[in-house]
């Protein structure tokens, strides 16, 4: 719970003096713990550590869903990259030379691997965006 203002720093006096006054209490009066007196509000303390254990359960699941997603975002990048260079190769990076068995490539194969590769390097683009999105970068 965030305080603001003059009256959240009022608030924050009036808690902070009650519990060092609850601690001096305790001190003095040797005593190891909360007191039974007490037992309403370690209700609401151990609602709230268990409310607080369950989001701390959901942040691990999610954490972990992320994890998962990123390896398979990571995998499918490497994908296109191997795709990538390979295009790359046959195509010859425009200089007409051809594909590795020495066979030329016309305008017209060209065209859908050019088509192809701009597909991939885009699908790469968005690929690396969400991985620094799931990474928090």
């Amino acid at each position: 719970m965030r305080l603001t203002g003059r009256s959240g720093a009022g608030e924050a006096t009036r808690k902070h003096n009650t519990h060092i006054e609850r601690c001096n209490q305790v001190i003095e009066a040797g005593d190891g713990g909360v007191r039974m007196g007490d037992a309403g509000e370690t209700a609401d303390l151990v609602v709230e550590l268990e409310r607080m254990r369950g989001e701390l359960s959901n942040a691990h699941s999610d954490k972990k869903r992320l994890e998962a997603e990123l390896e398979q975002k990571a995998a499918l990048v490497a994908d296109f990259a191997v795709r990538v260079d390979e295009a790359t190769r046959r195509v010859g990076v425009g200089t007409g030379r051809g594909v590795s068995n020495g066979t030329a490539l016309k305008a017209d194969d060209k065209a859908p691997l050019v088509e192809r590769i701009n597909r991939l390097e885009t699908a790469l683009a968005a690929a690396k965006v969400e991985n620094r999105r799931l990474r928090g970068a």
